[in-house]
């Protein structure tokens, strides 16, 4: 968990540099910071959006409980001897039950390609899964089936976070415009993750080469999920997140040269 400091800081400025700037560039346009007309937190008649706490808390808690919890379920998938792609590879659920969910909500039909596509992206990232199963466990005392049991528990939240986080995104897009979604939750899950990077500086300190390879790693998550968000809003929300789980594929590979 304290790894998550390196990623918080250069985000979490970078994200409130552009939403300062879009503030002043507005105060410029229209004598106020607000546009009251278009705001996400502000009704015209000056009284607060309070329903818009639903989107705004929901997508940063199931961005921040991603990192979290990831980072368990991947410590623990290494003492269970678990190539740690496969922790990724749980995101893939989220994909089925985005499906499920934005059908009964929303009356989201996947056509048959749709479905297929969708179906094969679980099929073939899944089966990456299977050969690392046999492998022997890394830990002591404990056995390869109760770290490989905490490794899948832990990740297996992830999509339960991640449907809630798309369904509210959607469900709020007509109040909460969805890109100001993924920038405003972006600042708090960031400043959430500068607290570690506090407690780090003050007890074990890092380089600048770590603040800049977590800054750029953090940037880019902040970036994907401002896309994804676009996705499940504008597009169909079970393809767009098994095209995101795609990545469980590079982490495998990543895991595979690493470990050698």
């Amino acid at each position: 968990m304290k790894g998550s400091g390196f990623i918080g800081p250069v985000p979490a400025l970078v994200l409130i540099a552009i939403q300062s700037f879009r503030a002043v560039r507005t105060k410029v346009r229209t004598g106020s910071f607000i546009d009251k007309t278009n705001s996400n937190f502000l009704k015209e008649n000056g009284d607060w959006k309070m329903e818009n706490l639903v989107p705004l808390i929901g997508n940063w808690y199931g961005n921040t409980a991603q990192v979290f919890l990831f980072a368990y379920a991947f410590k623990f998938a290494k003492l269970g001897g678990l190539n740690q792609g496969v922790i990724p590879i749980i995101t893939l659920f989220s994909a089925l039950f985005n499906a499920v969910i934005f059908y009964f909500a929303f009356g989201e039909r996947l056509n048959c390609p749709k479905a297929f596509g969708m179906l094969m992206a679980v099929s073939c990232i899944f089966c990456l899964a299977l050969d690392s199963m046999e492998k022997e466990a890394a830990g002591g005392e404990h056995s390869q089936m109760i770290y490989s049991f905490y490794a899948l528990g832990l990740a297996f939240l992830v999509p339960i976070g991640f449907s809630y986080k798309h369904y509210v995104t959607r469900r709020y897009s007509d109040t909460y415009n969805y890109y100001d979604l993924g920038l405003d939750s972006g600042i708090l899950e960031n400043l959430t993750f500068s607290v570690f990077s506090i407690y780090l500086l003050r007890t074990e300190g890092f380089s600048l080469s770590q603040l800049f390879y977590g800054g750029a790693s953090g940037l880019l998550l902040a970036l994907g999920k401002v896309f994804i968000a676009v996705a499940v809003v504008e597009g169909m929300a079970g393809p767009a997140q098994a095209v995101m789980a795609t990545n469980s594929v590079y982490m495998t590979i990543l895991t595979v040269v690493v470990d050698q």
